[in-house]
């Protein structure tokens, strides 16, 4: 061993280096091997095939200039921090121990074996992770690939991440707490063995995030996910407590063991194209959005507890302050809009369904509709009782398929009866304010431009 504290190497082939003390590299030049062993903090700069680095106190660090690894960087600063931020060229980096670490890489990275504290990564390139590695960050991890991608596909111990790319795939194999994180494209993260805890994500396609354990809030009142799309998975809830806030126009949600799914829809029009809930303790859907939500499947369980809206289970409760509730495609008996326990539908200022188009459901409990207009719903069999069925709609309909075999002609739906003008409608033998036809008054009745009144 050596005390040599400052070293510059101008030329060799392989260069093994055993300090008992601190060391500064300010420039080394080293076409295959570069071994630092020191006893004390050390800052290197320069170029080589392989490097590794260890110290036991003090640290690692960047010289007076950037280094440029070709092929394996490994790094060990024990209970020590690593901080490379000069405009580093690495191709594969494994840090066998530190504790707090900021690496800069000026193109795409590596990774192996990561063990740290904290993490903090920049890249001007992908940056990938090797087949059957762990990356470990016992408190917290930043990954920045800026338009770049970020895919870390093994199972990993992140404790809490930030993420920052064009794309990005991650597998956590613990509990995670996901900070704010933007993605130009998409993100597919998936977490197991714990919860999945999340702040803002923000990306311009789709955002899927799957957990074994519950999706929760960490953002308040605040956006969770502002995307195109969204793919939410977990067993044991999503929402609970706190409900995931969203901007999305599609969104697909899937909640297997216990929990409910709570989510706010502060965006435009949304699709909810597939929500199932298969928990058998509540198992509900609670959603609340401003404008039309377009239904393409809602499945809970049919068979929980009837107990409607205190506690209930299997209760679909949905809230629009300004929008309808509509279904996708034509209606269908066998593949109702919503199955569940119990629905509740609120939406003072929409409908429920169209006079086209009305709701298929199935539904084994009690329904509960306030809306500005409800077209009564086709009810999959065996329907509710009609004690069960309670429809507190200002304007109330009846199907289509009834009103054609009632009417025998076209229906015109019209908000008001005021909105009938004689000179336009000439032929109007009924209008419905409840489950039964009304027949008109014969002065509002016209048969060859004469009423019937004056007819007679």
């Amino acid at each position: 061993p050596v005390n040599l504290q400052n070293l510059d190497i101008t030329q060799a082939s392989n260069a093994r280096i055993n300090d008992t003390g601190n060391l500064n590299m300010t420039n080394a030049l080293v076409t295959n091997l570069l071994d630092i062993n020191a006893a004390g903090p050390v800052s290197v700069s320069g170029s080589a095939s392989t490097l590794n680095v260890s110290t036991s106190t003090g640290g690692i660090q960047n010289g007076t200039a950037a280094l440029t690894v070709t092929g394996v960087t490994t790094l060990d600063a024990g209970n020590s921090d690593i901080n490379l931020a000069a405009a580093n060229d690495f191709n594969l980096l494994e840090i066998t121990a530190a504790q707090d670490v900021t690496v800069n890489d000026i193109n795409a990275i590596d990774l192996q074996n990561i063990n740290t504290r904290d993490f903090n990564l920049t890249t001007g390139g992908n940056i990938t992770q090797a087949t059957g590695t762990v990356m470990s960050s016992a408190r917290a991890a930043s990954m920045d690939a800026g338009t770049a991608d970020i895919i870390l596909g093994e199972n990993n111990l992140f404790t809490a991440l930030a993420l920052n790319a064009n794309t990005a795939t991650v597998v956590n194999n613990q509990a995670l707490v996901l900070n704010d994180s933007t993605l130009g494209d998409s993100l597919n993260l998936t977490t197991q063995n714990g919860d999945l805890s999340i702040n803002r994500i923000q990306a311009a396609n789709t955002v899927s995030v799957t957990t074994d354990g519950a999706l929760l809030n960490l953002n308040g009142n605040a956006d969770n996910i502002i995307a195109n799309s969204a793919t939410l998975q977990a067993a044991s809830g999503i929402g609970n407590g706190s409900q995931i806030n969203v901007r999305v126009t599609s969104l697909q949600a899937l909640n297997t063991n216990s929990g409910d799914i709570t989510i706010t829809n502060a965006g435009g029009n949304i699709t909810l194209d597939n929500i199932v809930n298969t928990a058998t303790d509540t198992g509900n859907f609670n959603f609340i959005s401003s404008n039309d939500v377009i239904i393409n499947q809602i499945v809970l369980d049919k068979t929980l507890d009837q107990a409607f809206f205190n506690n209930g289970t299997g209760t679909v409760n949905m809230f629009s302050a300004n929008g309808s509730f509509l279904g996708v495609g034509d209606a269908d008996i066998n593949n109702p809009d919503i199955t569940a326990t119990n629905l509740r539908l609120i939406g003072v200022k929409g409908t429920l369904g169209t006079i086209q188009r009305p709701m298929v459901l199935d539904i084994s409990g009690k329904v509960e509709l306030l809306m500005r207009a409800s077209l009564n719903p086709t009810y999959a069999p065996p329907a509710p009782l009609p004690g069960d069925i309670q429809d507190d709609s200002i304007f109330r309909f009846i199907s289509i398929d009834t009103l054609s075999a009632v009417n025998g002609v076209q229906l015109t739906e019209v908000e008001n009866i005021r909105d009938i003008n004689p000179a336009i409608f000439t032929d109007i033998h009924h209008f419905l304010v409840d489950a039964n036809p009304v027949m008109l008054p014969k002065d509002q009745r016209f048969d060859d431009g004469y009423t019937l009144e004056e007819d007679d």
